[in-house]
């Protein structure tokens, strides 16, 4: 009798451990389940926002590329990019131009795009003799981007290295954090320089610290030139800010003369043909997040689409 007493008791035990391990394994499958489950529904989120910003892009394409049809019907903008046009102004698709289902959730989420005129700074590509006037940028300094650029011997251009992104020019041996950051008495590199254009800067479009380094402009120049662009209410990057028509009106308008003059002839232009959009999608009250840019060119005849110069797309996490 005690002997199958403890024969039940040791199955009784048994049977609860046995319980127990399935009642864990089940719990660990649901929290399996239950994670692959966020992680599925994040993947989808993830996936429309880029698709989201994406598409944000292409909009600000079409956007770029009615810039100059635009433009054909005021010939006073025509081959002039200035920042009171349209393509300045940065857009929310969900507030402006029926774009998505209305059904679907977009409370505190957003889809915009923004345009970025490329040729408001120097091209580190294309070093005119303007960068010898640079002071963030040594004789030495200047001598390594000649070199990585191929400007030299025959023997230096078989091994031409473009630079693909601003941040690449931090690493040229001469190049001090300094330099690059900048401080009170200067502009940072990071802050005048990019990758795109064609190495003449746009007048319009160009920040007061750009404008302040190119050789013989002083602060009143500097100034004439803000003034005239932020049009009647003073203030730049609004839609009443006016452009010159070319470097011709510049002159004129502002009664430039002697080496000021002489300045902007060899380094400026008003218009541009390099941009760059950048998209961004946000989900689920900006909990998933994503980016895309893309930089064109544009062609000066019309019948020719943008040329894709480069492509980027960032999926900035939750």
């Amino acid at each position: 009798m005690r002997a199958r007493n403890e024969e039940s008791g040791f199955v009784l035990i048994c049977v609860i451990w046995v319980v127990a391990l399935l009642t864990v394994i089940t719990m660990g499958f649901n929290h399996r389940a239950r994670l692959d489950r966020k992680a599925a529904v994040y993947s989808l989120d993830r996936d429309l926002a880029m698709a989201q910003a994406r598409g944000a892009v292409q909009r600000g394409m079409v956007e770029v590329r009615n810039k100059y049809l635009k433009d054909l019907l005021d010939p006073n903008q025509v081959f002039s990019t200035h920042l009171g046009q349209d393509w300045a102004r940065e857009t929310n698709l969900l507030q402006d131009g029926e774009y998505f289902l209305p059904q679907e959730n977009f409370d505190n989420d957003g889809v915009w795009f923004y345009i970025e005129d490329m040729e408001r700074r120097f091209n580190v590509n294309q070093p005119r003799d303007i960068f010898e006037h640079l002071p963030q940028i040594s004789t030495g300094a200047l001598r390594n981007i000649h070199h990585r650029l191929g400007f030299g011997g025959k023997e230096v251009l078989l091994v031409r290295q473009p630079f693909q992104a601003v941040e690449e020019v931090r690493f040229i041996r001469g190049i001090s954090e300094e330099d690059w950051k900048g401080d009170d008495d200067k502009p940072g590199l990071r802050t005048i320089l990019t990758t795109e254009g064609s190495g003449f800067i746009n007048i319009n479009t160009a920040a007061e610290e750009v404008l302040m380094s190119i050789p013989n402009f002083s602060q009143k120049i500097v100034d004439r030139v803000l003034g005239f662009r932020a049009g009647g209410d003073g203030v730049l990057n609004t839609p009443d800010d006016r452009g010159f028509r070319d470097i011709e009106d510049v002159l004129k308008t502002l009664a430039i003369e002697g080496r000021s003059a002489e300045a902007i002839k060899r380094y400026c232009t008003c218009n541009s043909n390099y941009f760059k959009i950048t998209g961004v999608a946000t989900r689920r009250q900006g909990k998933v997040r994503a980016q895309c840019a893309a930089v064109i060119r544009l062609d000066t005849d019309f019948n020719y689409p943008p040329q894709l110069i480069s492509w980027e797309e960032t999926p900035l996490g939750a």
